[in-house]
């Protein structure tokens, strides 16, 4: 079944069913911030009528946000066709790129969440690894699923968090 397929005939699959895209806003929000620093630097490089170094010094200053929004946006073309059908009331999902694979909740062997700098409260940018029972592994981030929606779908006992940096995970 392609992802063409899902979306088009999503009547006839079982209404406990949703179904989660990437999506473009999803990547937009979660980096807003580094957004308007990257806004705010630009502006005042191009403001500037200061010398050699000081424009420098903004130009590179001004890296930092734009290396994490190149960063962001390279996640998002990386998976943009990525699609997740899942059911709390069944025990099997659906998840795959152009080609939507079956896989049963059972055969999950551990969840692992990956969040920067390893703590609940931060927000930004998470990575799941579903680690199944025969070695293979699904990667997928936040902008597919948020956490709530993951914790609420697929069995909480197998769920952990990672300490590692999300950013080098997919």
């Amino acid at each position: 079944m392609n992802k063409q397929e899902i979306i088009d005939n999503q009547h006839h699959l079982d209404s406990m069913y949703v179904t989660y895209n990437v999506r473009f806003w999803r990547p937009i929000s979660s980096g807003f911030s580094i957004i308007i620093l990257f806004v705010f630097t630009f502006y005042l490089l191009a403001t500037n009528t200061g010398s050699f170094n000081e424009k420098t010094f903004i130009f590179f200053f001004m890296l930092l946000p734009g290396g994490l929004l190149a960063y962001i946006f390279n996640r998002y073309l990386a998976c943009y066709n990525q699609v997740l059908q899942v059911s709390e009331a069944n025990d099997t999902f659906y998840f795959g790129d152009d080609r939507l694979n079956k896989y049963n909740k059972d055969d999950i062997g551990r969840i692992t969440i990956y969040q920067p700098g390893g703590v609940k409260k931060v927000h930004f940018f998470y990575v799941f690894e579903f680690t199944l029972k025969d070695g293979s592994m699904l990667k997928f981030s936040n902008m597919l699923i948020s956490e709530a929606a993951v914790l609420n779908n697929f069995p909480d006992d197998l769920v952990s968090y990672g300490n590692k940096s999300p950013f080098w995970r997919l």
